[in-house]
């Protein structure tokens, strides 16, 4: 797959998190009201914002992980692995688009890495 076809899939899953994570920063907004008299009421609200805290960080770090794919892609290194440079298998971009390591990097702990 050439870096256009690439580039349009990252920005296409960018912008799609972009646009959920506005959702739920929005949901987070107007989930500050009156808190509830009842005990159980609260503990609900509470889950739910606490629910909605973490959807609010994982699809920022998502987002992150996607932005930095695309700032890899313009500048050549997409597919390339940030940490022992050898590519990055076509498998595991099919899979993960956002990947920055090969496999053996990504699941090796850092002091066992070969590269």
């Amino acid at each position: 797959m050439g870096t256009l076809p690439i580039l349009r899939l990252l920005t296409a899953k960018r912008d799609e998190l972009a646009s959920r994570l506005q959702r739920v920063r929005r949901d987070l907004e107007h989930a500050d009201g009156p808190v509830p008299q009842d005990l159980a009421d609260q503990a609900t609200v509470r889950e739910n914002d606490d629910v909605l805290n973490n959807i609010e960080q994982a699809t920022a770090l998502d987002l992150a992980q996607y932005e930095h794919a695309i700032r890899r892609t313009k500048s050549g290194q997409y597919g390339v692995c940030e940490h022992c440079g050898d590519r990055i298998s076509a498998q595991r971009l099919a899979a993960v688009p956002q990947a920055t390591a090969c496999a053996g990097c990504a699941y090796s702990p850092p002091g066992l890495r070969a590269g």
